[in-house]
């Protein structure tokens, strides 16, 4: 990764939330090697379940998320995002 950018309000922090005002990376390298991960635990009832739902001890609330040029490798099969962000960006 060539650079992370992080904006937060520590304001928030009063209410017991935590407010993210921008989160940016450029160039992260994610890299997966699937035969290295501990084999699946299958159980017959988790199949088809819903996801639940995560409840944390604070409120998280993240206004900009963007992500530049990113490179994912999943067991040697490497695919290329340009750019991906959750809303509007301006520099």
């Amino acid at each position: 990764m060539t650079e992370a950018r992080l904006q937060m309000q520590l304001s928030c922090l009063w209410h017991l939330d935590l407010c993210i005002d921008d989160v940016t990376l450029q160039q992260p390298t994610i890299q997966i090697d699937t035969a290295s991960l501990p084999p699946r635990k299958t159980s017959p009832n988790t199949e088809n379940a819903p996801m639940k739902r995560i409840q944390l001890p604070i409120g998280i609330a993240i206004h900009q998320l963007a992500i530049h040029d990113l490179s994912l490798i999943i067991d040697k099969h490497k695919n290329d995002l340009g750019y991906l962000s959750n809303g509007s960006f301006s520099e």
